[in-house]
């Protein structure tokens, strides 16, 4: 979202400086385009007319130490280290930038953005990642009472789950409800040569040009839910011989999911991919949808899913952004039940136009409702609304 709303913003209004909070180790897959944008570690030009300026924070890499004895020690030595660092590269690039507005995102970012919203008053946006529930799974059910305690300091919230900050006391008027969204723009030329990257990418696989091909996109951690469409391969492959799954995304659950491909004697028929900085033409190869997470329902890789025409098998979580039932297309099902799961993957795949006229409906929707630009340009307004009622 951050890299979006960076590249997407309308350059006469919004000028951004991106400041990240922990230590770019190489591994911040956004870092080189945004400094070619000039809002990450150089100078930002300025424009000939005067924008409002935004200070925005990322953290980039989480603690060296987390698989350590004594590891609850070096995890807090580390973030103090990190938070020291950070806090003395937050307050020189606000003297050099000068920032009308604080954008502050995920955690560390946020607590950098109370801090220097406390000293500068200056007025503040906060984008809150996920739900309470996967703060707590991630290691950060400290966020959920953090983004409550100072919500005085903040002037807007971004957030996919308003529901959930305005249960615990935030003011609903200062809550904007995030939606999914996909870049219409930079699909529609991928879609115009679906036939081709179908083609390319089973060549790079190695798979036969008639293989069906499941893909699921998203971090390797647990409440992203490979583990079931990885259990799902052996039963369906019963239905469908020629079934394959591409899996996209870096995380630390990597070398486990990997062994159990191994165990199940899968490595031919599950392609781990890691991450790509594009990847969309692995949704144009493919042929469906597996939205296994655990905890969300919809996030911006099923809105891809959606905008690429592809018909979704996923988990009912109970969340407030489900689209499945809602658009219908494709098949929901009970959460965390691979029997199921797989039966509606063989459904689909084995329908006459397999999956065709549900991928349609998705794509039909998102195209109407979940342009990025949207949800950019709702970005920018609360900017200039947070400069001009600060008289700023």
């Amino acid at each position: 979202m951050l890299y979006d709303i960076t590249r997407l913003s309308d350059p006469a209004l919004v000028a951004h400086r991106v400041v990240a909070i922990h230590p770019d180790l190489g591994r911040y897959v956004y870092a080189e385009r945004l400094r070619e944008m000039g809002v990450y570690s150089k100078k930002t030009t300025r424009q000939s007319r005067d924008p409002v300026k935004t200070a925005t924070a990322e953290p980039i890499a989480r603690p060296l130490a987390r698989g350590l004895p004594l590891r609850w020690v070096f995890r807090r030595i580390y973030h103090w280290c990190v938070y020291a660092l950070a806090f003395i590269r937050v307050a020189v690039e606000y003297m050099s930038f000068k920032p009308s507005v604080i954008h502050a995102h995920t955690f560390d970012g946020y607590y950098a953005g109370v801090w220097l919203q406390a000293i500068t008053k200056k007025p503040m946006i906060v984008t809150v990642p996920c739900m309470f529930s996967q703060m707590e799974a991630g290691e950060f059910g400290w966020a959920r009472v953090s983004f409550v305690k100072h919500h005085k300091q903040v002037k807007k919230y971004f957030s996919a789950y308003p529901h959930e900050l305005a249960c615990e006391g935030v003011p609903e008027e200062k809550i904007t409800p995030l939606v999914v969204a996909a870049d219409i723009v930079a699909i529609a030329p991928v879609l115009a040569s679906r036939e081709i990257h179908r083609k390319r990418i089973r060549q790079e696989l190695g798979v036969g040009d008639d293989s069906v091909i499941a893909i699921s996109v998203g971090r390797l951690s647990p409440e992203k839910g490979h583990e079931y469409s990885i259990e799902a391969i052996s039963r369906v492959i019963e239905k469908i011989p020629n079934y394959h799954s591409i899996i996209l995304g870096n995380g630390p659950e990597g070398e486990k999911l990997k062994a159990r491909v191994s165990g199940l004697r899968l490595t031919d028929r599950c392609h781990f991919l890691g991450f790509k900085e594009d990847p969309f033409p692995y949704y144009a190869a493919a042929d469906i949808y597996l939205r296994t997470t655990i905890m969300e329902a919809d996030n911006i890789s099923s809105a891809n899913a959606m905008a690429m025409g592809l018909p979704i098998v996923g988990f009912d979580t109970g969340a407030e952004t489900e689209l499945l039932r809602k658009v219908g297309n494709g098949i929901l099902v009970p959460s965390r039940n691979v029997e199921e799961f797989s039966n509606a993957v063989i459904k689909i795949i084995s329908s006459p136009d397999k999956g065709g006229a549900l991928g349609e409906k998705g794509k039909i929707y998102c195209h109407e409702h979940f342009d990025i630009r949207n949800i950019v340009n709702k970005f920018v307004s609360a900017y200039l609304n947070a400069v001009t009622k600060d008289g700023n």
